[in-house]
């Protein structure tokens, strides 16, 4: 039989012991993510640290892509700052060195890239930074090719819109007019060219994929109007 003393004290260390267990498993809840089959993923002996993109000014004239190899259809420098544009989607779409799912269920590695959509061989995992790199510049030139092919007034708004419709193509892809992509945002798209921001920042707001996405519509509005 337990003494009444014995149970005094015990009760608080068990209290203790299961509030901490309680803790751990909430706190592995919270930070794990959803697991992705890596049984053909090579893997690299050890992780390789991944830096985050530098916030520093570019010198007029200077904002071309850099470190980009083998990405076709870019000529010239581009009219937009680069490392501004990668810090702003690094924030909406994250850096990761392995390949996960996202929200929507895309297998997806770096800075916002779509495996599934996107596949790339022989790559393996975790990637480095010149690799992520490589692959975002390749995926912002391929926005930028479908921008001049669809919407050739583009280059023509200022750097921060440019952005927003770079950063839009990059998470909707460039669709078809009317029915999917960016090019779905018809009154949206109309109201840009004919440079009415305000009222081209308030269509964005009011879409679902505004309601999708959350302070990212929001940030992206907000550059849309103040240019």
């Amino acid at each position: 039989m337990i003494s009444p003393a014995s149970f005094v004290v015990g009760l608080p260390i068990g209290l203790g012991i299961g509030w901490l267990l309680a803790w751990g498993v909430t706190r592995m809840t919270k930070t794990r993510k959803i697991p992705v089959d890596l049984t053909h993923v090579v893997l690299r002996s050890a992780p390789e640290p991944i830096a985050q993109p530098e916030d520093k000014p570019v010198p007029k004239g200077q904002d071309t892509v850099t470190n980009v190899t083998n990405v076709a259809n870019i000529t010239g420098p581009l009219p937009f700052s680069t490392p501004k544009l990668e810090q702003e989607l690094t924030i909406d779409e994250g850096c990761q060195t392995m390949p996960y799912r996202d929200t929507r269920g895309f297998l997806t590695v770096g800075i916002g890239h779509n495996l599934d959509a996107g596949p790339i061989k022989d790559l393996i995992f975790p990637l480095t930074r010149a690799e992520i790199d490589t692959i975002f510049q390749k995926d912002v030139a391929s926005c930028l090719v479908k921008l001049d092919a669809n919407l050739p007034w583009w280059r023509t708004q200022s750097d921060a819109r440019q952005r927003v419709l770079i950063n839009m193509t990059f998470n909707l892809g460039i669709g078809v007019r009317g029915k999917s992509g960016l090019m779905e945002f018809g009154t949206f798209l109309n109201l840009v060219q004919t440079k009415q921001y305000p009222q081209a920042a308030d269509d964005m707001l009011h879409t679902l994929w505004a309601k999708q996405v959350g302070q990212r519509a929001v940030r992206l509005a907000a550059m849309m109007k103040a240019g």
